[in-house]
């Protein structure tokens, strides 16, 4: 199957960008406050560290582990999402002029570790709509109750009294 990206959806961009770009910014300030908190802990014994104007071990555990996060991940989240929607924006215009990105799509036939099943064959002709049931045809009766006697019902050889 052939498919074409013609536009991307500004709004519904901005709204999961800017959640993902709030919790991979939050998860990239912890990691950096980690390699923060190791390279201060080791700046006091480096040569250049008698020249600066503050002590690096007077940065706390607290303003590393509490504040960078919440700054990165904001930060993150603002910028990076304005980002994404003017890429978007660009696409879109791009896309209007020169077309969208193309793309193949194929089913998948077979899994590592899963038995393929054969899908029955399609009909043959124009792509169907959506799926009408059969109409209901009520099952034939069964013989397990009584029924009433027609004079014409008897079966041939029999009596008609």
């Amino acid at each position: 199957m052939r498919y074409e990206l013609k536009t991307i959806g500004i709004w519904p961009l901005v709204k999961v960008s800017f959640f993902l770009n709030l919790v991979l910014g939050f998860l990239y300030g912890l990691v950096n406050a980690f390699i923060m908190s190791m390279i201060l802990a080791i700046a006091p014994s480096l040569p250049f560290a008698s020249g600066l104007e503050f002590d690096p071990a007077e940065i706390s555990l607290a303003f590393l582990f509490l504040l960078f996060p919440i700054f990165c991940a904001l930060g993150g989240a603002v910028f990076l999402t304005l980002f994404c929607a003017v890429v978007a924006l660009i696409y879109n215009a791009v896309a209007r002029l020169l077309g969208g990105y193309e793309f193949d799509l194929a089913a998948v036939t077979e899994m590592v570790g899963v038995r393929s099943v054969p899908r029955p064959p399609m009909a043959p002709g124009p792509a169907a709509g959506p799926y009408v049931p059969p109409p209901y045809t009520p099952p034939p009766p069964s013989g397990d109750y009584p029924r009433t006697r027609e004079p014409g019902d008897n079966p041939p050889g029999t009596d008609s009294h």
